[in-house]
This record gives structure tokens, C-alpha cells and sequence, in this order.
């Protein structure tokens, strides 16, 4: 049976929260030496929870930054869910970003470039996160 997985993040990667309940979150920044590590799991637990997916499932990008090979790691994430909706499933992928960053906006967008799905942008004064305290 599936379980809620949680990865607690740094200053260098991302938190990562997966629950079984629909709501999927990436927070903070994502700068790993080695991004494979980190995301191979997420891929294996996504590949899993495609096949008894909640009726809803929200895939919440909260990144205020992100490297090369973390973007490629992000267009993983939504490739996988461009098959959830390819097979019927409902999702919704919100893509945050600051108000005063419209760069990290454009990110998204390039990231969704070869994919067949729609990004919610959800503008944000600034981001809140706590896990780096």
C-alpha cells in the first residue's frame, strides 16, 4: 500500500511532500549535486500513485530557484502527470512564483514547452518557507 512520502529539504534541495490524499508540493530551492538521488524516488512513488490516484490530484511547484538538472527532474514530474491526464485522470499543476520574478514564470512555461498540458500560474508577493530555519 502506498505511503505519504515526505523529503525534508536544505538550502540546496527542495522539500518534497507526497500524499496519497491528491496533494503533491516541491518547496524552496533545488540546487542538488545530484538531483537523480533525490528525484528517483519521487518518480518511483508518482508511478505507483498513478495507478490508485485520488480523485483530484494537485501538483504544487512552490521553487524559487532551480539548476539545469533540476529542470529536467521538474519536467519528469509533469511529464507523469501529463499521462495521468492523457489517461482520464484529473490534475491540476500550479506553478508559484513571485511577483517580482517573472523569469521563474517563464521557467515553468519553458518547462512545459514539449508537453501537452496546462500550467495554473499562481503569483505570490513572495514565498514563505520555513524548512530552512
Amino acid at each position: 500500500m502506498l505511503k505519504d512520502f515526505t523529503f525534508d529539504g536544505d538550502n540546496k534541495c527542495p522539500k518534497i511532500v507526497l500524499e496519497k490524499s491528491g496533494e503533491l508540493s516541491f518547496f524552496g530551492r533545488s540546487l542538488p549535486e545530484n538531483a537523480k538521488e533525490i528525484f528517483n524516488p519521487v518518480f518511483e512513488w508518482m508511478n505507483n500513485y498513478k495507478q490508485e490516484a485520488a480523485e483530484l490530484t494537485n501538483i504544487n511547484f512552490h521553487l524559487e530557484y532551480f539548476n539545469t538538472t533540476s529542470s529536467k527532474m521538474i519536467f519528469e514530474v509533469m511529464s507523469i502527470a501529463e499521462d495521468m491526464i492523457k489517461s482520464g485522470q484529473n490534475v491540476n499543476i500550479n506553478w508559484h512564483y513571485e511577483k517580482d520574478d517573472p523569469d521563474l514564470k517563464y521557467e515553468g512555461e519553458l518547462i512545459a514547452t514539449n508537453l501537452d498540458i496546462d500550467l495554473n500560474f499562481i503569483e505570490l508577493q513572495e514565498f514563505d518557507f520555513d524548512h530552512f530555519n
